[in-house]
């Protein structure tokens, strides 16, 4: 009897010794990618500055400088996120610090979203279409061409050069329904990422460029992005929200809806100005026919459409692409 009670003793010792070991590895790791995503930040931002900060109507817009480079996107054996590929990102670009606010809304729309909220509170229930409305709008007022991140930078600038689910704690950097108090919360309140990103995981749900493709490419891209999808008018968006459990709100988990629908979404923006303050120029996609993918050799997949009641389509896999040059 007491020598099986030792012999259980020692097991949950041992176990014990294990777990702490992976988490101080595991820690190791971040702090380790977290110094190195910093340092590749600093070196290539123009003229070392890597915060940007622009003022419209007396409300600041602050955003971060990401750097280009590569990663990779996705998880291995998942149905939406995989396969697991590289991604190179030939131009760097600027993300705004946070989530789009009330404030920000109001500067550039003329009114609040919600009364109900403080200025500092991301908007919300926005479909897709007013907020590239808000995005044009902006390019005008700020001097500078303004757009959704493609779902590729999304990943890449939440990422901020780290390569587990989260780019740090996830609860420590975000709000989900274990925390939120069933609201979201004013912008900023948690800790920000390597890139100094704030609220990439959880708060609002954040729309992409990209309209949405089930599968990603077998091989490795340069700069892709879907901006034309025969199949499927959805578009991706990204980072889970205050009513998500923080499972759905890591660095690769893909959701998409109809843009015009109101959901938990709200959005952050991107400036296309490379390092050497020159707009990034890009072309639009081309749809990829079923007879044509066909032909390349493109696979297609069925689709249950398990997440938030999409139904079942058929996709094509994401090819490589450029983004429009939406924000004229």
């Amino acid at each position: 009897m007491h020598g099986n009670f030792r012999i259980g003793m020692r097991i949950a010792v041992v176990c014990l010794f294990c777990v702490v070991v992976l988490l101080l590895v595991n820690q190791w790791r971040l702090d380790h990618e977290w110094a190195t995503a910093v340092e590749l930040q600093k070196s290539t931002a123009p003229n070392g500055e890597t915060r940007m900060v622009k003022t419209v109507d007396g409300v600041e817009y602050a955003f971060r400088w990401c750097p280009p480079g590569k990663f990779k996107m996705g998880r291995p054996f998942s149905k939406l996120e995989s396969p697991q590929h590289e991604v190179t990102l030939t131009n760097g670009f600027w993300m705004l610090e946070t989530e789009v606010t009330q404030a920000m809304w109001k500067s550039v729309m003329g009114e609040k979203l919600d009364d109900h909220k403080g200025s500092k509170f991301p908007v919300e229930q926005v479909n897709w279409y007013t907020c590239l409305t808000f995005c044009r709008k902006l390019s005008s007022k700020i001097g500078m061409p303004i757009l959704f991140p493609t779902e590729a930078q999304w990943e890449y600038a939440c990422r901020a050069g780290t390569t587990g689910p989260y780019a740090g704690r996830p609860h420590a950097m975000g709000w989900f329904k274990s925390n939120s108090g069933g609201t979201s919360h004013p912008v900023g309140q948690k800790k920000p990422n390597a890139w100094g990103l704030y609220d990439m995981h959880g708060n609002v749900s954040e729309w992409c460029f990209d309209r949405f493709g089930c599968c990603y490419p077998r091989g490795s891209v340069t700069d892709p992005v879907i901006s034309e999808e025969p199949y499927t008018s959805s578009h991706v968006f990204r980072g889970g929200s205050w009513n998500d459990e923080a499972k759905y709100g890591t660095s690769t988990i893909r959701d998409s809806i109809s843009p015009d629908s109101l959901s938990d979404s709200g959005f952050r923006v991107v400036s296309l100005i490379d390092a050497g303050g020159k707009r990034t120029r890009m072309a639009k996609t081309r749809r990829t026919s079923r007879s044509k993918a066909k032909r390349d050799g493109t696979q297609w997949r069925n689709t249950a459409g398990k997440n938030r009641g999409r139904r079942g389509v058929r996709f094509p896999l994401v090819s490589a692409g450029k983004v429009p040059d939406a924000a004229q």
